[in-house]
């Protein structure tokens, strides 16, 4: 559980300084920004986090089970590594169509939909597996 706060506050910290750094106010709507990398980054992570755990429940079909209707209650590690490589990918592929500011908002919301996944896993016990 720190773990995943200092995770949080790096995220924060990131948001801002991006802000901060972002000096060209006419930005076009098709051009990323320092701000729009950050969230990416962060949805990305979020979404390596979910996978990580994913893969925790495949490894121990015994102990927990996926919540996710898509996978199913017991996924094999094939079936989550290519579900996962899928959400993230198709998650940028989005975002990068996007224009600014739904670019940011589509991003965040990745974002909260992810991190409340991997919150509601850690509180039951979920751990993670980088087994990829």
């Amino acid at each position: 559980m720190k773990r995943l706060l200092v995770f949080l506050l790096m995220t924060v910290t990131l948001s801002s300084l991006a802000r901060a750094q972002e000096r060209d106010t006419t930005v076009s709507a098709r051009r990323w920004t320092a701000e729009n990398t950050v969230f990416a980054f962060c949805a990305t992570s979020a979404l390596v986090m979910d996978w990580a755990q994913a893969t925790y429940i495949a490894e121990h079909p015994d102990k927990v089970r996926e919540i996710n209707p898509i996978l199913g209650e017991h996924p094999s590690v094939g079936q989550v590594n290519v579900y996962s490589v899928s959400s993230i990918v198709g998650a940028l592929a989005v975002a990068g169509a996007l224009p600014n500011p739904w670019r940011n908002r589509f991003l965040k919301a990745v974002y909260m939909v992810e991190m409340l996944a991997v919150i509601w896993n850690a509180s039951s016990g979920v751990g993670v597996s980088f087994r990829f």
